[in-house]
């Protein structure tokens, strides 16, 4: 991020204006592994928000399916705990957007079957998918 680059802030005006609107019960967010500038403004954006929702950070793809050890933004509060959550009943839905997100996957990933490959082998091997939070993840 280039000092002095605020985009976060216009983020934060649409984000808040979207979560209030379709009432959502939880957010999920990047962590910021791979220090991506995108992912790094959604987390100012995010954080700024004061939302009331439960906040899930997500782990960043495919930067910690090339680094499993990459350590999350330092952006994040300090007191999260991770847990893990079985997503194998949603791993296709996961899947199928993750695919429609076209102008990354031939790049990233080398196109959509190798992304779903990919995807596949990183739940199976993580056992299903983890998030920070500062509380934990009801199903």
């Amino acid at each position: 991020v280039h000092e002095g680059d605020e985009i976060w802030r216009d983020l934060a005006v649409e984000l808040k204006q979207v979560i209030d609107k379709s009432r959502v019960d939880a957010i999920f967010a990047p962590q910021g592994i791979g220090n991506h500038v995108d992912h790094l403004q959604t987390i100012r954006a995010v954080l700024s928000c004061n939302f009331q929702q439960p906040i899930f950070w997500y782990k960043d793809a495919p930067y910690t399916i090339r680094n499993p050890n990459a350590k999350h933004s330092d952006l994040l509060p300090k007191s999260l705990i991770e847990q893990k959550v079985d997503i194998a009943e949603t791993l296709e839905q996961k899947i199928n957007a993750c695919c429609a997100y076209v102008s990354q996957n031939g790049f990233q990933f080398g196109g959509n079957e190798k992304l779903a490959e990919t995807l596949r082998e990183y739940n199976a091997q993580n056992d299903g998918e983890s998030f920070l939070s500062v509380t934990l993840f009801e199903i």
